[in-house]
């Protein structure tokens, strides 16, 4: 945790002149907060935002990656539980929006969104992101700059791969959604990929499943791992392996006569997801 805070540190030390870039009038956090939606804004203004925020460009890094950096006090944390406990009918309104659109942790927690609107702009942020990843991987921080790393695109599928192969970070728990941001070059994930169907961590297994399904990169190697799934003690990774071997429709034939087994499954929703996935192959 120390080495996590010294190195938001250093990267907000040595990367940002405190002199907030802006563009249009606008400073960036305001354009951010548009962006991001907090500030109530309209498809039109998010646009508008998107545009305003590539034209400040590289000069946002450092404060974004400041930003993603931030961890509240424990005073602050005590602020931020008693607000969540709150209805919504008091929180979800622009009175009490205007109060927090700036706050801190809700400016860290969107400051990864941000990354969707330089995109390959926030290229040069990689090497920062996956140290903070390195550092933080147990806390939200860490969290932060994996979502961040998503949207950048292509340019960071090398970067994606090494920490998803290392294992060394929550990374595998999301699997399926950066197989979304690596665009082609998700292929060298696949075999990455079945190798965690066998990890004791549910989640994992769940978002690998996910994400094959999504791929469908190698079925002659993937489908037979699936089909061990609908063995798994686990129930959710029965279910999720039930309607991934159905994506995959012809390719996994194979898999018919444990599907048809898992049809007198003891849980109703494995039962629901076989007969779904059986549907595809009639």
């Amino acid at each position: 945790m120390t080495g996590c805070v010294l190195l938001i540190a250093a990267v907000g030390f040595a990367l940002s002149d405190n002199r907030e870039p802006s563009y249009g009038g606008k400073s960036l956090s305001q354009w951010a907060a548009i962006y991001t939606g907090r500030a109530f804004s309209s498809r039109d203004e998010r646009a508008a935002a998107a545009q305003a925020i590539r034209e400040i460009g590289t000069n946002s890094l450092p404060f974004i990656l400041e930003w993603i950096g931030y961890q509240p006090s424990p005073l602050k944390q005590a602020f931020y539980t008693f607000i969540g406990d709150l209805p919504n009918w008091i929180t979800h309104n622009k009175a009490a929006a205007a109060l927090i659109t700036h706050d801190a942790k809700a400016r860290a927690n969107s400051a990864p969104l941000l990354f969707g609107a330089l995109r390959e702009l926030g290229a040069p942020a990689i090497p920062d992101l996956v140290r903070v990843i390195g550092a933080c991987s147990s806390d939200v921080r860490g969290y932060r700059a994996m979502d961040s790393l998503t949207r950048i695109g292509p340019a960071a599928a090398p970067a994606l791969i090494r920490l998803l192969v290392d294992g060394s970070s929550p990374i595998d728990s999301y699997a399926n959604y950066y197989v979304r941001a690596l665009g082609t070059n998700a292929d060298l994930l696949g075999p990455v990929l079945v190798q965690r169907l066998t990890h004791t961590n549910e989640t994992v297994v769940i978002s690998c499943a996910r994400a094959l399904g999504e791929l469908k990169y190698d079925p002659e190697m993937e489908v037979p791992r699936l089909t061990m799934c609908l063995k798994d003690t686990r129930t959710r990774v029965r279910v999720v392996a039930a309607d991934v071997l159905g994506r995959y429709g012809d390719s996994a034939r194979t898999a018919i006569p444990a599907l048809r087994e898992v049809l007198s499954d003891s849980d109703p929703r494995v039962r629901t997801a076989a007969a779904k996935a059986l549907s595809h192959f009639q």
